[in-house]
């Protein structure tokens, strides 16, 4: 398992529906469903956040400490960090979203 090996909590493939023009949650993997249950109530817009700036971009990105996040920047930064949720990943291609936890 990609997610697993790599260290990570979590991951979630964000799809864009072009009828609505947001990023969606259709799949995801989780250790923990507590935190992905309400994660995946989350839409973004192309453009808008981290998973909306990487798929506009097709470039990656890097929440490298999500507590130190701007709100406006990740509107689900009070999230994470109750989950304690600490560093995430933004992979273009849908959008690819890798979590890794505080250790």
């Amino acid at each position: 398992d990609a997610v697993r090996s790599a260290g990570g909590t979590y991951a979630i493939f964000w799809q864009h529906v072009a009828a609505r023009n947001d990023l969606t949650p259709t799949s995801w993997y989780a250790l923990d469903n507590a935190c992905m249950k309400r994660s995946t109530t989350f839409a973004s817009a192309p453009g808008l956040g981290p998973v909306g700036r990487a798929w506009l971009s097709q470039e990656p990105g890097l929440i490298a400490d999500v507590r130190a996040a701007e709100s406006e920047a990740f509107d689900r930064r009070l999230l994470a960090a109750h989950f304690g949720i600490r560093s995430i990943a933004f992979v273009p291609s849908g959008v690819g979203e890798r979590v890794c936890r505080a250790v």
